[in-house]
């Protein structure tokens, strides 16, 4: 009884100091904007320093950003890395024709940065079937949630009706551009249109006390010098003052090396084999033009993922035969690695997977590849996954490998183990699966963790970099670059199933359109190069193991990982280290120390209550 008071009063007061910080941090905030305001009259628009790979979003209205307005952002990046930040601006009154330059960036000697090293788009929020933070599984229904996730050059490329609560895609059909409701679970999709971003950023639009994301993504050259570079970002709207964003870039002075995981996906898209096929390109998600599938590629492989799966189906026929060889060549155009491939042309439950491996071997092997990995049946278990030992031993026979997706099955390595080349592990990490596959000689991946399609890039660069490492995993390979249950643009066009579209890259006619959880694996990927350039450094992982354990086990945010390697690799010494906490970690030791403070005296004065 006398416990249970203990705990009613220590809830009590728990709840009570979390409002009063929260209210107080919130004023705070009110605070440093009037601040900012009285300092800047006349200014139309407000800027926000924001982090970029975050779980808190921004909408545009009835929403207080929490964090102070500034005029400088930054970025630590290495040569030829590409490393974003982001800004947010609030308009004060209604605005129209908002324009972003970008200069060059230059450092104390004249070296420079140029403009086009530099990709300026703002982050579209528009309306969304699930609001899961975690999982793109079906929901129990479907709803209406504004999610910032797209990231444009034209913001009207997707027009958003908040009063009706529906999405516009803009396109082009038959030369006449006009806007197509994409958010109706009914609508389809017209097979003629034509879907376009613009190259470069347009000017934009602001209804008064509107908040817009801008995102920038910057490209070091790779013969740029170490340094510190900078230049002024201008804002400018007509008959406003311009305002000024400094944007300052550190370049370090040692070279990102290979991620020490595997980085792959699943990636559908192929290239049309038949008329009818053909009739479907530019509407279906995985029906491709050489064009599409280039621009594709290359920018899977600039977010880090050198081994996307080959789903390209293989026939002994002449266009089956060009569509492959196609494949190959545009793979070496977009630079990916030509060591080993996955195929998903077809399965190893194929009745022909002793010829068909044959062929497979023998094509990628004139194309360089030293192995071909052949995909099993997906994520089978009892005696569906045993039955899959004779074929997969065919396969060896002819010197391919398999690869397959086991789902979270603990059994797998039991009935398998001696033959999955890679097992491909669902949902959050199994270090015993991990040290259980190892024990065989295989390699494990994670997917799931969550699949592709949650607009939250914090937990993809949570999920997949310094922790995925630190769990023992050979790498990643996640479901699915492209993958829609309809059309890929409409998030509500799957009524039967519920399931969401699962998404890194929207496609367009003739390119791709990234979204902000897209950054959020590629800035993982990044994490895990830093990690092996200090492993490169000092010749060990003991270093790098001991810095990651460390900060997971304090509970540090992996921005303040990464800069704690950095700092281990400037370092000419490695001495152990002390954890440093994040900032938003401090503001949590400060509520501890708060906590502690007020039960202390809230202690004392029930304690001669006698309520304890």
């Amino acid at each position: 009884m006398m416990a249970m008071k203990r705990l009613r009063i220590l809830l009590l007061v728990l709840a009570i100091i979390f409002l009063f910080i929260q209210t107080a941090q919130a004023a705070d905030y009110a605070s440093l904007k009037n601040d900012y305001i009285k300092n800047h009259p006349g200014q139309a628009i407000l800027p926000f320093p924001w982090e970029p790979i975050t779980s808190t979003r921004v909408l545009p209205f009835n929403y207080e950003i929490p964090a102070a307005p500034g005029n400088s952002i930054s970025v630590t990046a290495c040569r030829d890395q590409f490393e974003s930040a982001s800004f947010i601006v609030n308009a004060q009154k209604d605005l129209a024709g908002i324009s972003i330059s970008v200069p060059d960036l230059y450092d104390a000697q004249g070296n420079s940065i140029p403009a086009d090293a530099i990709n300026v788009r703002t982050v579209k929020v528009w309306y969304q079937a699930h609001d899961d933070s975690i999982s793109t599984d079906p929901p129990d229904d479907i709803g209406f949630y504004l999610t910032p996730e797209l990231l444009l050059k034209d913001d009207t490329l997707v027009k958003v009706d908040y009063t009706k609560r529906i999405n516009y895609l803009k396109v082009t059909i038959n030369g006449i551009e006009q806007y197509i409701d994409i958010s109706n679970p009914n609508a389809k999709f017209p097979s003629n249109a034509q879907i376009h971003d613009t190259i470069s950023l347009q000017p934009f639009s602001l209804k008064a006390n509107e908040n817009k994301q801008i995102w920038l993504t910057v490209h070091v050259p790779s013969n740029t010098p170490a340094g510190d570079y900078a230049g002024d970002i201008i804002l400018t709207t007509p008959s406003e003052n311009p305002v000024k964003m400094t944007l300052t870039v550190t370049v370090l002075p040692f070279e990102l090396e290979p991620s020490p995981l595997e980085y792959s996906i699943y990636y559908g898209s192929v290239l049309p084999s038949d008329p009818s096929e053909d009739k479907q390109l530019g509407t279906y998600t995985y029906i491709k033009t050489s064009e599409q599938l280039y621009t594709e590629l290359k920018n899977i492989k600039e977010h880090g993922v050198l081994y996307p799966t080959l789903d390209q189906w293989y026939l002994p026929d002449t266009r089956y035969y060009q569509n492959i060889i196609t494949q190959f060549s545009l793979r070496n155009q977009a630079g990916l690695p030509n060591d080993h491939i996955y195929s998903r042309a077809f399965e190893t439950n194929d009745k022909d997977i002793k010829n068909k491996a044959t062929q497979l071997k023998q094509i990628t092997s004139q194309y360089g590849y030293d192995d071909v990995y052949i995909y099993g049946i997906d994520e089978a278990r009892g005696n569906v996954l045993l039955s899959e030992r004779p074929a997969w031993q065919t396969v060896h026979a002819t010197g391919a490998k398999v690869f397959v997706a086991v789902d979270n099955n603990n059994d797998a390595v039991n009935v398998v183990g001696d033959l999955l080349d890679v097992a491909n592990y669902y949902g959050p990490y199994n270090t015993e699966q991990v040290e259980k596959w190892h024990s065989q000689g295989k390699r494990i991946f994670s997917y799931g963790n969550p699949q592709v399609g949650i607009e939250n890039p914090e937990i993809y660069r949570t999920n997949y970099g310094f922790a995925l490492w630190n769990a023992g995993y050979d790498g990643a390979m996640n479901w699915e670059y492209q993958g829609s249950f309809n059309h890929i643009w409409n998030d509500y066009d799957s009524a039967s199933t519920n399931y969401r579209d699962h998404v890194f890259a929207y496609p367009t006619s003739d390119g791709i359109i990234d979204t902000i959880q897209w950054e959020g694996w590629r800035t993982a990927v990044d994490d895990t190069r830093y990690l092996a350039s200090l492993m490169n450094k000092e010749g060990s992982e003991t270093s790098a193991r001991a810095i990651v354990t460390d900060a997971l086990s304090n509970g540090e945010d992996m921005a303040t990982i990464r800069n704690s390697v950095i700092n281990q690799i400037l370092s000419s010494q490695t001495p152990p280290r002390t954890p440093t906490p994040a900032s938003n970690n401090q503001f949590m030791i400060e509520i501890y120390q708060k906590i502690v403070w007020y039960l202390d005296f809230w202690g004392a004065k029930f304690e001669k209550m006698r309520f304890w």
